[in-house]
């Protein structure tokens, strides 16, 4: 099993737009994996002002081959009088890359049993990760520099890697790397090796990836302060 990480990094994002950014990105994650047949064990998608990224736990490094049934046109119109393919019966098996042996009838048309080979977790990233990230949607999407596509900030940094390995992809005008940044006033270049050190070395740089616990940690100090501060005030009166 393997894990990937992708993180895009932007200026910082309307406040607005990232609860829905984090959904539509874990479904998005969701349908490409399951459309093509790749397992994997979880997604997880965090996100502060300034970047947005996926971590998927469990992930296959193969899809899973499928057996699918393809129907061909009507009989009368795929074989002539003879029982000879005519042009569209061979069409349609060029098409699809079939023996002409493995057609058959059902229905009084042909039909063919064909195998589509599972693609790499690789392949497989590097073909939709550009896509689903620019079919993020939001108010106020707009182009950057010169660029024709929209994107709701400029995008500054991209990290893709699937376990050690970088998955190079490029989105809009920035290709990924695996250095990541911090906060603006900590460290900037940050080496990513592989998606496990990833949270915990961007917290050495004072960024919490993981929204749930920033918030957490926020109301956390502000229950301590608010209490702090009562306690002053009750010390006072007294």
């Amino acid at each position: 099993m393997s894990k990937y990480l992708l993180e895009v990094g932007c200026e910082e994002l309307p406040y607005k737009f990232i609860p829905s950014a984090i959904q539509q990105l874990k479904t998005a994650f969701e349908n490409c994996l399951n459309s093509n047949k790749v397992a994997y064990e979880n997604i997880e998608v965090y996100a502060t002002p300034r970047r947005l990224a996926v971590i998927i736990s469990g992930l296959d490094k193969e899809g899973k081959d499928e057996e699918k049934i393809i129907k061909g046109p009507i009989k009368k119109v795929a074989y002539d009088e003879n029982g000879n393919l005519t042009k569209a019966g061979e069409g349609f098996c060029n098409k699809n890359g079939i023996n002409p042996a493995d057609l058959y009838i059902e229905n009084d048309y042909i039909h063919a049993k064909i195998l589509i080979k599972g693609k790499s977790a690789i392949e497989l990233l590097k073909d939709n990760v550009p896509n689903i990230v620019l079919k993020l949607q939001g108010s106020h999407f707009m182009r950057w520099s010169d660029n024709d596509e929209k994107f709701s900030r400029p995008i500054r940094w991209i990290v893709s890697i699937l376990d050690n390995e970088e998955v190079k992809i490029k989105i809009i005008d920035k290709e990924s790397s695996n250095v990541s940044r911090g906060h603006r006033f900590s460290e900037q270049n940050i080496v990513i090796n592989n998606p496990d050190e990833y949270i915990e070395k961007l917290r050495k740089a004072h960024v919490i990836v993981d929204q749930d616990e920033r918030q957490n940690l926020i109301v956390k100090l502000t229950k301590e302060k608010a209490t702090e501060q009562a306690q002053a005030l009750i010390t006072a009166m007294e």
